[in-house]
C-alpha cells in the first residue's frame, strides 16, 4: 500500500476522488491511509470486520440452470448459524458544488512519468470543463 501511495499518479487520482466526491464512498481510500493504519487497534479491526462483513450486510445472487429453491435452502441453512444484526449506516448527504473549486496538491514527481502526468492532468481538466463527466443524474457531480 505504501508503494501505491508513493506513486504520484495514484496520489493525484485518490486526491481527485476525495475532492470531487466528498460525502461519498469514492472520497475514501478503501485500504486506509498508510500513515494511520498503525493507529488501528486489533479490537477496532475485529469490530469493523464483525460489523461490515456480517451476513446481515450481504447480498446473495444466483445464476445458472439449476433449481433456485435448492440454492435458497442451502443459503438459508448457513444464515441460520448467525444472529442478525442491523449494521450502522452512514448519513450520505452530498452537497452540490456551488462554484468551481481549485485544489493544489504537492507530491514528488517521477521524471520518467512527468509528461504522462501532465498530459493526464490536462485531459482531465478539459473533461471537467465539458459535460462529458456529468451525464448521469445519479452521479454525485451531476
Amino acid at each position: 500500500m505504501k508503494g501505491q501511495m508513493a506513486d504520484a499518479g495514484y496520489l493525484f487520482y485518490s486526491k481527485m476522488q476525495q475532492y470531487m466526491f466528498p460525502g461519498t464512498t469514492y472520497a475514501h481510500n478503501s485500504g486506509g491511509d498508510p500513515a494511520n493504519i498503525t493507529d488501528l487497534t486489533h479490537e477496532e479491526l475485529v469490530h469493523f470486520h464483525r460489523t461490515h462483513y456480517h451476513p446481515s450486510n450481504a447480498r446473495f445472487y444466483t445464476y445458472g440452470n439449476f433449481p433456485l429453491e435448492e440454492s435458497l435452502e442451502t443459503i438459508n441453512a448457513k444464515l441460520q448459524e448467525f444472529t442478525p444484526i442491523t449494521p450502522a449506516t452512514a448519513e450520505k448527504i452530498v452537497t452540490h458544488f456551488e462554484s468551481p473549486r481549485r485544489v493544489n496538491l504537492t507530491c514528488p514527481i517521477d521524471p520518467s512519468k512527468f509528461l504522462q502526468q501532465v498530459s493526464w492532468s490536462t485531459v482531465f481538466a478539459q473533461l471537467l470543463g465539458s459535460e462529458q463527466l456529468v451525464v448521469d443524474p445519479i452521479d454525485p457531480s451531476y
